[in-house]
C-alpha cells in the first residue's frame, strides 16, 4: 500500500481524532513564574500539587492490578536505572542473604529519612 493511500485510510478510519485542534479547544493552565515563587507546593486540585518553580505534579493513586498478589501497603514500580547499579545491588543482596527488594526498601527509607531531616516531612 503506497504511503498515501495508507494516510487517507487512516484519516477516514480515525477521523475527526486525526483533525488539528482549535485555538479555542486548547486551555492553558496557569503557572507561577520565576518572579512570584511559592513557599509550599501550591494544592491546585484532587492529587494536583505545583512546585515552587511551577511544574505540575500528578499523583494517581495506585490502581488494584498493580497490587495483585502483594502484601498490605506495597504496589509494584518500574524504575529506569543504571546497568551497574542494579548489578551491584543485586551484589549487595545476595552478599546480605536477602533480597533486592528488601535492600531496595532500606536503601530508599534511608534516603528518604535524610532527605525529611533536611527539608522537612514530606506530606501526601
Amino acid at each position: 500500500m503506497a504511503k498515501k493511500d495508507m494516510k487517507q485510510t487512516m484519516a477516514k478510519g480515525l477521523g475527526s481524532l486525526l483533525q488539528p485542534t482549535t485555538a479555542k479547544e486548547t486551555t492553558k493552565t496557569p503557572t507561577t513564574t520565576a518572579a512570584e515563587p511559592t513557599a509550599e507546593p501550591e494544592l491546585v486540585a484532587a492529587g494536583v500539587r505545583r512546585s515552587p518553580q511551577g511544574r505540575k505534579a500528578v499523583i494517581r493513586p495506585h490502581s488494584t492490578s498493580v497490587k495483585n498478589g502483594l502484601a498490605e501497603g506495597y504496589t509494584r514500580a518500574t524504575v529506569i536505572a543504571r546497568v551497574e547499579q542494579i548489578d551491584k545491588l543485586k551484589e549487595i543482596a545476595y552478599q546480605n542473604r536477602s533480597t533486592v527488594k528488601a535492600e531496595l526498601e532500606l536503601a530508599l527509607g534511608k534516603y528518604i529519612a535524610a532527605f525529611e531531616r533536611q527539608h522537612g516531612k514530606i506530606v501526601l
